[in-house]
């Protein structure tokens, strides 16, 4: 929480209209610092201080994983994608691909094991659609990507060897590629289809602070889509906000609505001084026509924050980075993927920490 707080410049809370508080005083009353809520009926149900309209109603199309130790359908999921008919999910442990449907949460097939042999995977870090349409799997230890079948077979392997370390997350364009990275020497880069080579580099706009003795993170989450009109973004995982792109080297700046400090990268300063500032902004980004869903908030449980706090909101922006709306998950996620903006493909755990995916419809 942030009571006191204020709106960063540019997104100061909007007022809320008479209708709206005529709703919201319902009698439910203050139900947490700053948030009011009554039954929505399909209009947003809460408000809170930075002026977010929030919605919380969904219908449960399906839920897969569950408390019972047998069933093993998701192990360690870590990254969840939708693809045609699929749902794919990342396995960190066993480091394997899994493939449920997406009518029923059906597990149809696995792939993987760990290894460096073909189909096998050392550190799976993200799982995208590739610009020929067809799933890729980001392997970060082996670097490389290994391109996918619809029927969980490998077709073709493409080496990242020539990438920076730090260039393992990825989304596409059907004529691009493109990655962001830590080190100095790169910003966010532009690759080709084929062999991902380099084809340009564009410094990111949020540089170090000389005055400030330590590193700001700056690890990014990408997404695209809009199939009339293209649209790129690129997202601070840890930081105050993110990129719209009008060109291939044109961009907006727009900031969250909600102040997120950069996070600083960890190393012997940090821990020595104590700086903690690991609040999430965006943990998982999608795009879908002129809108961008931002899953967002939420702190890793740490030393300084014992207790963690949970990532519930789903925030949604229009292409000219305007916040536009809000949902509030009924349990708490670390990754989400749509196609329509209307279901979610949710993972999270259950009460007792097992992990879940869910197929979750906005309600009306």
């Amino acid at each position: 929480s942030c009571a006191g707080c204020t709106p960063p410049e540019g997104r100061r809370s909007r007022a809320v209209p008479a209708e709206m508080r005529r709703r919201l005083a319902c009698g439910w009353g203050v139900v947490a610092a700053g948030v009011l809520g009554c039954d929505g009926n399909g209009v947003p149900d809460a408000f809170d201080q930075w002026g977010r309209e929030i919605t919380s109603a969904w219908d449960t199309i399906w839920v897969v994983g569950s408390d019972n130790p047998a069933d093993t359908t998701l192990l360690d999921p870590e990254r969840v994608l939708v693809w045609n008919e699929l749902v794919l999910t990342l396995d960190i442990t066993h480091q394997n691909v899994r493939a449920l449907s997406r009518t029923d949460g059906a597990l149809l097939w696995s792939l993987g094991r760990v290894g460096k042999g073909p189909g096998e995977f050392t550190n799976v870090v993200d799982v995208l659609v590739g610009p020929d349409s067809t799933p890729w799997v980001v392997d970060a230890e082996n670097r490389r990507v290994s391109v996918l079948t619809a029927d969980g077979r490998v077709e073709r392997e493409i080496s990242l060897q020539h990438l920076p370390p730090s260039a393992m997350y990825l989304t596409s364009t059907p004529d691009a590629v493109f990655a962001s990275s830590h080190d100095t020497e790169y910003g966010m880069l532009e690759l080709g289809v084929d062999s991902l080579e380099i084809r340009h580099v564009l410094r990111l706009p949020w540089q170090h602070d000389p005055a400030s003795p330590f590193e700001y993170d700056v690890r990014m989450v990408h997404a695209t889509g809009g199939a009339a009109r293209p649209l790129r973004v690129a997202a601070l995982q840890l930081g105050p906000g993110f990129l719209v792109f009008t060109s291939r080297e044109g961009f907006q700046k727009h900031l969250y609505i909600q102040p997120i400090p950069f996070a600083f990268r960890p190393g012997p300063k940090i821990r020595a001084a104590g700086a903690d500032t690991a609040r999430w902004g965006a943990r998982d980004a999608a795009v879908v026509d002129d809108e961008i869903f931002f899953l967002f908030g939420g702190r890793p449980k740490r030393q300084s924050h014992p207790e963690g706090e949970e990532t519930r909101l789903i925030d949604v922006y229009g292409r000219d980075g305007t916040y536009r709306r809000s949902y509030r998950l009924p349990g708490t996620a670390k990754a989400m993927s749509t196609i329509d903006g209307e279901t979610f493909y949710i993972l999270g755990e259950s009460d007792l920490g097992v992990p879940t995916l869910s197929a979750l419809r906005v309600g009306q």
